[in-house]
Formats: C-alpha cells, sequence, structure tokens
C-alpha cells in the first residue's frame, strides 16, 4: 500500500495512465451531476479552478457557460488534450500542468468557485488535511468549493485508487473551515456510480 501511495503522488503515475489508456475514471464528456447544477446556477465570470481536471470534460463545461476557467492536473498528457479541445471550440480555459498542491504560491484567496470531482479520492489519502487547507487558501473570501465526493460507500481497506472517502468523517474535516449549504444525496449519476457519489456545496468560512 505504502508503494502505491507513493505512486499516487508522482505525475508519471498518472501520465502512463494517460499513455496506456488505463482509464476507467474517465467517462469522456462532463459529468451528469454538474450539468444539472450548471443548469440551475449561473457561474457566467466566476474564477473557476478545477482540481484533478483530467482531459477537462467539466472545464469546458464551465466554460460553454461563461466561467473563466483555470484547469489543473499533474499530468501533461490529459492537458494536452484540454488544450487542443479548448483551441477546436475556440474557449479561452486557463491549464495548469503541475502539483495542485503549489497553487498556493500563486493563486491564495483568488478563485469564487472551485469545482472537485474524482480528485480528492486519488490523491494519498494521509494528504486531504492539506487537500482542505489548499482549498481554503486559494479560494476568495465567500467563495464556494462545490464537491461530487466518490466514492462513499468504497472500504478503506480496498485501497485505491479511487481511495474511499468515508463521508461523515470527509464533512467533519471540511466543516472546521467551511459551512456546507447543502447536500445532494442523490444526484443523477452515471449508472455505475449511482449512490456511490454525493454532491456537496460549501462555502469558505472567514
Amino acid at each position: 500500500m505504502m508503494k502505491e501511495n507513493e505512486n499516487v503522488s508522482s505525475s508519471n503515475y498518472w501520465n502512463e495512465k494517460y499513455l496506456k489508456h488505463d482509464t476507467t475514471w474517465d467517462i469522456k464528456t462532463a459529468t451528469p451531476p454538474l450539468t444539472n447544477w450548471l443548469g440551475k446556477n449561473k457561474v457566467k465570470n466566476e474564477k473557476v479552478c478545477i482540481l484533478g481536471c483530467g482531459k477537462g470534460y467539466d472545464a469546458i463545461e464551465f466554460s460553454d457557460n461563461g466561467a473563466q476557467v483555470w484547469a489543473v492536473d499533474f499530468a501533461p498528457e490529459p492537458i494536452h488534450f484540454l488544450q487542443k479541445k479548448s483551441h477546436e471550440l475556440n474557449l479561452n480555459i486557463h491549464t495548469i500542468c503541475g502539483d495542485l498542491f503549489d497553487l498556493g504560491k500563486n493563486y491564495s484567496g483568488f478563485f469564487t468557485l472551485i469545482w472537485e470531482y474524482t480528485c480528492f479520492c486519488a490523491i494519498d489519502p494521509v494528504r486531504r488535511l492539506e487537500y482542505r487547507d489548499l482549498v481554503y487558501q486559494i479560494l476568495a473570501k465567500g467563495g464556494k468549493f462545490i464537491s461530487l465526493f466518490f466514492p462513499i460507500l468504497k472500504k478503506v481497506e480496498e485501497g485505491g485508487p479511487a481511495y474511499a472517502v468515508d463521508l461523515e468523517t470527509t464533512l467533519e474535516m471540511f466543516n472546521e473551515k467551511f459551512e456546507i449549504i447543502e447536500i445532494n444525496a442523490k444526484p443523477n449519476s452515471i449508472l455505475p456510480r449511482y449512490g456511490n457519489e454525493v454532491l456537496v456545496t460549501m462555502v469558505k468560512r472567514g
């Protein structure tokens, strides 16, 4: 397990998966819960950060809805894909190929909204508190963190990635620095993930 956890903290680990097409998490479209959320919420001119963006389908969806988007991923391969795709679609998406934990250096208090899906479950679980603090740091005052937490039904001993997300423990951790304003326990997930993810909206405290 330790060796595996060390691997997930390496950009090469993830880039190799893209090069080998070993990307079972990639549904090749924007996730339906996000599309549904965007149908009910305006994001025009919001400064949105997509953490662990992958090939950027969700980033494209936000950009299509008028948001200013910064898409971040550790692996060069999906970033190159997104750059090409956004150029084809004539979308202005800022791409960052690098470690998300370095974002605080240049983006402290910068974003008004952060979107999370399949990133929290992909990082080494021992870094989750560090992840929460990073999200808090790069959000502007009153900024929103919207997370589709997955997989909430998986057991910790099953390992990962994707690593299990214990919803109660996770919400307790975030509640220390964020006000949780909405929990949608039944988002319109894709069938293989139905019941295994929860859409949570929270606002930065302070």
